[in-house]
């Protein structure tokens, strides 16, 4: 993401569009006082999160996919249109829980929400988004929209 993708409107919340992620998706979520995001830069304990905020929540871990219970909701993803999206998300029992790759002048603010913020050293961060995108295959990283490696990644071998 470079700043030319972060675009501000006339209340100064930034609208992030880039390959993967559309920040005005949160604008068609209809918003519940109980609802939680977990936010966070990529490679940062995003899931481990998700699934101890799931327990804590729900006490249970049945279910296929974590994504199932907690969607990345700005996620631009081709194989469902929007509306199915929202209506998959509005569907889903309170409390919601959802995970989020915004920064947080991106996000709706609910004085309600609650908001759960993940740091990590970037450091770790590179090397550990260095180690998720190498393990894709060679035809993977080539139709990968975020595999900005390619230049480094003799370097870093």
């Amino acid at each position: 993401m470079t700043i030319s993708d972060i675009k501000y409107t006339s209340k100064d919340k930034a609208v992030v569009i880039d390959s993967l992620r559309d920040s005005t998706i949160w604008d068609c979520i209809t918003p519940r006082s109980s609802d939680i995001i977990i936010a966070s830069c990529y490679k940062s304990g995003t899931t481990l999160t998700q699934q101890i905020v799931n327990l804590l929540i729900d006490g249970h871990d049945d279910f296929d996919n974590i994504h199932q219970l907690s969607p990345w909701v700005e996620e631009q993803c081709p194989e469902d249109s929007l509306n199915q999206k929202i209506e998959r998300i509005e569907k889903l029992p309170d409390r919601r829980l959802f995970k989020t790759h915004l920064p947080f002048d991106a996000l709706p603010y609910y004085p309600d929400w609650k908001y759960i913020s993940l740091f990590r050293d970037g450091r770790d961060v590179g090397i550990s988004l260095f180690n998720h995108l190498h393990s894709f295959t060679e035809e993977g990283r080539r139709n990968s929209p975020v595999y900005p490696f390619d230049g480094c990644i003799p370097i870093w071998q």
